[in-house]
């Protein structure tokens, strides 16, 4: 099995880092019993006697840190491989939480721990499982390259034990990574590969519906707008909850901006901000709708959405952030408010040349160069729409149509 070790080694390194992505502030009111959960694991897994820490107050009241400390508890009492893999699922649970509030780091570590010390209860056939979960926590903290190992150590070891789902999973997190590296044919591949494979079995249709967010995000890379609307919609169609939609409408969003309607582009992007629960999915809309907004002339909406981005950025992860910024700078480019551009593309530059986003500092090297010539002419973006005229076909006409029929937001307003 790949060593894959996370972006800290200890838990207190990890819970550090995560505290410096948000300026040293606390990640939430869970702090204290989140890190006695990670402090008894890796107790355990390292056989200290911190292993008896007594959970905090805190702890009695979120399920997700009591099952880890139950299940502890019964992985000391009976070593068996079934309260291991007890403990696993309880430690995988709790590391959702852990993403969710933008503790990637932690996250990771919390399952790397867990991993080790269920394998010494010959517990490994969720190895697959908590891999895959691993590598998404450093795909989020922007550790791209422990990300793209973990997935390939996912997918193998589910295809060791028969684990499907983990092994779409893994397939769709490599596109992602692959994506966000800007290797586009090879994101697109992993997808086409994922829908394939998905196609085939009905108890597969969350990752048919994933493989169609990750095709229509390729195509847009791809400036497939056609493909990017009908896989988009489709995805949408087959959306469960808000956050699956939100996520769709997120690609269709794009797609309608680089077809140059920024109607249907803001109406989308505002869509997902107001349903998307998670602000991984947020910041992104916030960038295609500042951009939108700039083209439609909305200045004030475009301040209120500018005040929104710092607010998430902490929860949203380094590249998200970053690329968010970039729009931004680019949007007040557009409508020559040269200060805030600057200011929002020096601060892109910084994260993409700290995480190794390659496409978002070629993008804001050549901005700042523009602005600073003082002229009056600012860079154009390298997206194009189509040609006037363009012949839709039939799945991107019904996607267009949808999209103007969504209903107005709130900050629609604005």
């Amino acid at each position: 099995m790949t060593d894959l070790t996370a972006v800290h080694a200890t838990w207190w390194e990890a819970y550090a880092a995560d505290r410096a992505r948000r300026g040293g502030e606390a990640v939430g009111p869970l702090d204290d019993a989140w890190l006695t959960v990670a402090a008894r694991v890796h107790a355990r897994h390292v056989g200290t006697d911190g292993d008896d820490a007594a959970p905090t107050d805190t702890a009695a009241d979120d399920p997700t840190v009591a099952a880890v400390h139950r299940a502890l508890d019964a992985l000391r009492d009976t070593p068996t491989v079934h309260a291991a893999q007890a403990l696993a699922d309880a430690a995988r649970q709790l590391a959702d939480a852990l993403e969710r509030a933008g503790a990637f780091h932690l996250a990771g570590v919390l399952l790397r721990d867990t991993q080790a010390l269920c394998a010494t209860h010959g517990a490994t056939d969720g190895d697959g499982a908590l891999l895959w979960q691993r590598a998404r926590a450093a795909r989020q903290a922007g550790d791209l390259d422990h990300a793209a190992d973990g997935y390939a150590a996912a997918a193998d070891a589910a295809r060791r034990t028969h684990d499907r789902d983990t092994e779409l999973r893994a397939l769709l997190g490599a596109g992602n990574v692959a994506n966000m590296r800007g290797n586009y044919p090879a994101s697109r591949a992993g997808y086409r590969e994922a829908l394939r494979r998905a196609a085939t079995d009905d108890a597969c249709a969350s990752h048919a519906r994933a493989a169609h967010q990750g095709l229509a995000l390729a195509a847009v890379a791809a400036r497939d707008l056609d493909a990017a609307l009908a896989h988009g919609w489709a995805a949408y169609i087959a959306s469960g909850d808000p956050d699956d939609e939100a996520h769709a409408l997120l690609n269709v969003a794009e797609a309608c901006r680089l077809a140059g309607d920024w109607t249907a582009a803001l109406r989308a992007a505002l869509a997902v901000i107001e349903r998307a629960a998670v602000a991984r999915l947020r910041m992104p809309a916030l960038g295609t709708a500042a951009d939108a907004a700039a083209h439609l002339e909305r200045d004030a909406l475009l301040d209120t959405l500018r005040a929104r981005v710092d607010a998430d950025s902490a929860a949203a992860g380094p590249y998200e952030h970053a690329h968010t910024l970039l729009e931004f700078a680019e949007a007040w480019a557009t409508r020559r408010r040269r200060p805030r551009a600057t200011d929002d593309a020096h601060a892109a530059l910084a994260l993409g040349e700290q995480h190794g986003f390659h496409e978002i500092v070629v993008r804001a090297d050549a901005l700042i160069a523009a602005l600073a010539t003082e002229t009056d002419t600012v860079p154009p973006r390298a997206d194009s729409a189509p040609a006037a005229g363009t012949r839709w076909s039939r799945a991107a006409r019904t996607a267009l149509a949808g999209v103007h029929a969504l209903p107005d937001s709130a900050l629609a307003h604005a």
